[in-house]
This record gives structure tokens, C-alpha cells and sequence, in this order.
């Protein structure tokens, strides 16, 4: 710890009455905020037990320890703030913590989904941030995951189609997004299990529709444990 090398010798007596200041406080808060925070138990009790040695040894608190004190202090509450601001904004995963509204993130776009024009160009402007589209068939647009987004889950791919204005979006199964979170987004939701030609479980499939555009999210086959694809149509063009 910066502060227990620096060799500034603590407040003591010149001979004179005058006490040399104890730097080690201001020391450890700046090299703290320069290198990370102050944890809850060590740190914190040094910064007292430095506070009470300074008074102990000079018999009060020196002009000068008495001026910084509070500084150095206020200055360790804003590096305290600081990092758990900073905890909390890393805590996206999972739905731990709250995510900006204009982020990009699988909530997000499942709630702008049924928002109608408006909802869907917000979709639309946050895939061409996050993907790097390319050029499709009749003049859609197409992007490559994966993607990881700020909430921690990934997308494996996104496609805005020209013609009909259809928007898929494809989602990892790892992390799992749940099925159920999902469709909390959706109101009026309804699923069903959707089986191929052949009989063969491909999934169940979760639709509502809202404003103007049909909303479905298909799970993972056999399980239904995992989102793994988004499809937004206009309602007009729709598949039945």
C-alpha cells in the first residue's frame, strides 16, 4: 500500500510546538483513487487508526491534520461513491441492474417491438449500431454475430428485410434468456409448440401482436428453456 512506503514520518514534535503533518491519510486516500477504491474493512479502519495515532501523538489533532482531515475524508467518500456507481453500472447481467432505455439490450428490444413505427425504428437504428450491416437481397440489410450486448447476452445475427420490413434477430443460448422474462415484455403473449413437417419439436413459439407489427420469439426445441430468435413483421404482412 502506497501510503505504509512513501517513509513520511507521522506527526510528531519539532521541539518547538509545531507538529510535521502525518501525509500518510491524504497519501492513501490519492493513491487509492488512483488505483482502485477503498475496501470496507482494512483501508477504512487504517484511515481512523491514522486519525487517532495523530492525536494521540501530539496530544490533539495538529492546524494542519485538522485542515486536511476533512478534505481527505470528503475525497474518500467521492472515490467510495465513485466505486459503487461503477459496480452498479457493470451489473447488467442477468437483470441485476436496470439498463438505459436507449441501450440495445434483448429487453429493450423486445419492448420497443410493440411500440409500433416509432418502437421499430429505435430496433432498426440500434442493430445498425451494434452489427456492422451489410447489403442483402433487395436492398436489405444483414449483420453477423455474435454481438455481445450491454446486458451480457449475445446475438448471432440480424436481418432487416427490404421488401416486407421484417426484422429477425437470432440469441445465443449461452447465457440463457428466459422464455418467461421474454414474454413478461409482450402483453397478450400466447405460445404454442411448433412441430415441423416430420412431427419434430423445432421449438415453442410465443406471439403477440401490438401497433401495427406482429411479435413472435421462438425457444429452444424440446426444453422451451431458452430465447433464440426474434421476428417482427408489419401485421398487413404477416405470415398466417
Amino acid at each position: 500500500m502506497l501510503a505504509s512506503r512513501v517513509g513520511v514520518e507521522p506527526s510528531r514534535s519539532n521541539g518547538d510546538g509545531f507538529f510535521a503533518p502525518d501525509l500518510r491519510l491524504p497519501l492513501l486516500v490519492i493513491s487509492h483513487s488512483r488505483w482502485g477504491c477503498l475496501t470496507s474493512g482494512r483501508d477504512t479502519a487504517l484511515v481512523d487508526r491514522m486519525l487517532g495515532n495523530s492525536m494521540n501523538r501530539s496530544g490533539g489533532i495538529s492546524t494542519f491534520t485538522r485542515a486536511l482531515a476533512p478534505a481527505a475524508l470528503a475525497f474518500a467518500a467521492c472515490v467510495a461513491a465513485s466505486c459503487s456507481t461503477a459496480g452498479t453500472s457493470a451489473a447488467g447481467r442477468g437483470g441485476r441492474a436496470a439498463d438505459p432505455a436507449s441501450a440495445v439490450t434483448v429487453e429493450n428490444l423486445l419492448r420497443w417491438s410493440i411500440q409500433g413505427p416509432a418502437g421499430i425504428a429505435k430496433i432498426r437504428s440500434g442493430l445498425t449500431q451494434t452489427f456492422e450491416m451489410k447489403p442483402s437481397g433487395k436492398q436489405g440489410l444483414y449483420g453477423a454475430g455474435p454481438v455481445r450486448l450491454t446486458d451480457g447476452y449475445t446475438l448471432n445475427f440480424s436481418s432487416i428485410r427490404g421488401l416486407t420490413g421484417a426484422i429477425h434477430i437470432g440469441v445465443e443460448e449461452r447465457p440463457c434468456y428466459s422464455p418467461d422474462r421474454a414474454a413478461s415484455f409482450l402483453p397478450g403473449v400466447s405460445d404454442r409448440v411448433e412441430l415441423d413437417a416430420h412431427m419434430i419439436d423445432r421449438g415453442k413459439n410465443y406471439v403477440t401482436e401490438r401497433n401495427g407489427f406482429r411479435v413472435y420469439f421462438n425457444t429452444t426445441p424440446d426444453t422451451y428453456q431458452c430465447v433464440t430468435s426474434i421476428h417482427i413483421r408489419p401485421s398487413e404482412k404477416a405470415n398466417p
